[in-house]
């Protein structure tokens, strides 16, 4: 796969800005572990479910789900998936404790469930399920 130069600069300052938050999280006291460690497991998760292509199947379908959790993707037809990954991914890095557990419940949640093999159910099922919680 052929990157451009604008996109490879693009990759590597997200790659670095990632790096700098975990940094910063490694230094945050021991009582925050299980924070750390549902920030992980979201942001573990994220790339995983976005590259399923089923569900996602354009740029702008992973923008629409961003705008849900309150990520702005600007100008999503203009960029890579990789990129719109990584806007999301170090966006949702910043969110605070409570919204990244929600999250993390709410997609482990959809996972578990059969029913999300297409685009349109995957996307009921998350409606229904930030209807009632505060992103």
């Amino acid at each position: 796969m052929n990157i451009d130069k604008y996109t490879r600069q693009e990759l590597i300052s997200i790659i670095e800005e990632i790096e700098q938050i975990f940094k910063r999280r490694q230094n945050i006291p021991s009582k925050n572990n299980s924070n750390k460690e549902e920030l992980e497991e979201l942001i573990g998760s994220l790339p995983f479910l976005f590259l399923n292509e089923k569900i996602f199947e354009k740029n702008l379908d992973i923008s629409r789900f961003a705008e849900k959790i309150g990520v702005s993707i600007p100008s999503p037809e203009k960029k890579k998936k990789e990129d719109i990954i990584g806007r999301v991914i170090v966006a949702v890095s910043k969110f605070n404790k409570n919204k990244i557990k929600e999250l993390n419940s709410i997609i482990n949640n959809l996972k578990k469930n059969k029913k999300k093999s297409t685009k349109n159910n995957f996307f009921n099922e998350w409606e229904e399920a930030i209807k009632n919680i505060n992103l």
